[in-house]
């Protein structure tokens, strides 16, 4: 990071930054449909850092885009998976249920079967995509879905990217040829 991020946005800074949960990463994209990503972008600046609109509008606009930076770095961070029979993601911090009689610190992942497909799709196209994605990351992990949406957003799209790669895939065309 450079010196203007961490004197308004690093751990010491006024405003300190840190990487978006999925829930918030959610609200951002509900935002920037109902008004536009910059006001959305301020807003998740607001909900990570505590800040007023007020005092994050009185910054100077070069100064803000330091920190928004930082944070379309996790939104669009676009992980590499293994396509393997199963994937675990370890987290630094635990997630727990809403009462927290559970807590989990890895999400353990495998294929997909074809019921489990359908349901995703089925879910999918009534309009949240993430959202069908979370029901599946949950069905397959037995990871309870309120939980998983307070894992760090680049966890997410690492199980994102390892189930997208069985939910995609489609063999290669063969003609009927064997070899």
């Amino acid at each position: 990071m450079n010196d203007i991020f961490e004197q308004h946005f690093g751990p010491q800074g006024p405003f300190p930054l840190r990487e978006p949960l999925f829930h918030e990463v959610e609200a951002f994209y509900a935002e920037v449909k109902k008004s536009h990503a910059h006001r959305a972008i301020g807003q998740l600046i607001e909900k990570i850092t505590g800040a007023s609109e007020e005092k994050l509008g009185g910054l100077p606009l070069t100064v803000l885009r330091h920190g928004q930076m930082y944070l379309l770095e996790f939104i669009n961070c676009a992980p590499k998976v293994e396509t393997a029979s199963q994937h675990v993601i370890h987290l630094e911090k635990m997630i727990t249920s809403i009462n927290g009689d559970e807590a989990w610190d890895r999400v353990t992942l495998s294929e997909p079967t074809f019921n489990q497909f359908n349901r995703y799709y089925d879910e999918a196209e009534k309009g949240n995509a993430n959202a069908a994605m979370l029901g599946l990351i949950a069905e397959l992990s037995g990871v309870n879905r309120l939980a998983l949406q307070k894992m760090p957003y680049t966890k997410y799209r690492e199980a994102e990217e390892y189930l997208r790669a069985f939910l995609d895939f489609f063999p290669v065309k063969t003609l009927g040829k064997t070899s």
